[in-house]
């Protein structure tokens, strides 16, 4: 009657047993391996934070590539 560690139970059918699905397996695997690689190498992660936050106190250069007037 445990149904959390296992057991089978008629009542629930097939869903009583938990078994390992690549669908749930592979994004737990992917996220495993995204926070070890920023764990083990944080800087290229505070480079590129530390490039939009000075992008955000001076938006200016963003600003004149957007808004450049094409006089013909």
């Amino acid at each position: 009657m445990l149904i959390f560690w296992g057991e089978r139970d008629a009542q629930y059918g097939e869903y009583s047993h938990h078994k390992l699905s690549p669908l749930i397996v592979a994004p737990i695997l992917f996220l495993a391996a995204i926070v070890l690689i920023v764990g083990l190498y944080p800087e290229p992660v505070v480079q590129f934070s530390q490039t939009i936050a000075s992008q955000i106190v001076d938006p200016q250069p963003y600003i004149d590539a957007v808004m450049v007037r094409m006089i013909r």
